[in-house]
């Protein structure tokens, strides 16, 4: 279960078929137990740093760097360094599938690594701006809008590079 920006209200992120689920909040590190979804989850922080454990691997996802893995590996935030907000946007598996981006990349995200940009980037922010703003947009309009605007992003982490932040 994840909690929904600004709301107190706990949502499941199971199926959403060709939608982009997206977060925008200040993260709170609670006592929540292991979850897994089978999206694609897509994470940017600002003023932030969050470590993840992964199946009790700790893994700190770097701000201000797109960081993507596949949320069907039991995972859970464990820790906050500094005070932030952060952005995610989760596409489905199938959506992911049939992104024309790289077997490798696909292949690294399906064996549960977790990527990151080689670099940060300033549109990387403008784009989750965007998308922060935008959380309540659930027209077909937008999230077709969104569906681009994510596999573009997608595309460019794959053209430019990515690090292998953890494997758990």
């Amino acid at each position: 279960m994840l909690r929904v920006s600004k709301t107190s209200h706990l949502v499941d992120v199971v199926s959403h078929g060709q939608a982009v689920y997206l977060e925008h909040h200040v993260p709170v590190i609670e006592k929540d137990p292991y979850h897994t979804h089978p999206s694609i989850e897509i994470n940017y922080l600002r003023g932030c740093e969050m470590t993840y454990s992964f199946s009790g691997h700790e893994i700190t996802i770097p701000q201000e760097k797109i960081c993507v893995f596949w949320a069907a590996y039991p995972h859970r935030p464990i820790a906050l360094s500094g005070e932030g907000v952060i952005t995610n946007a989760y596409i489905s598996l199938q959506q992911f599938l049939e992104f024309p981006v790289s077997q490798d990349l696909k292949k690294e995200i399906l064996s549960g690594c977790i990527v990151c940009a080689k670099t940060q980037r300033p549109f990387d922010r403008a784009l989750m701006d965007s998308l922060s703003r935008e959380v309540e947009n659930t027209d077909e309009k937008w999230q077709r809008l969104h569906r681009i605007e994510v596999q573009a992003r997608l595309l460019r982490l794959d053209t430019e590079g990515w690090d292998r932040i953890g494997n758990p």
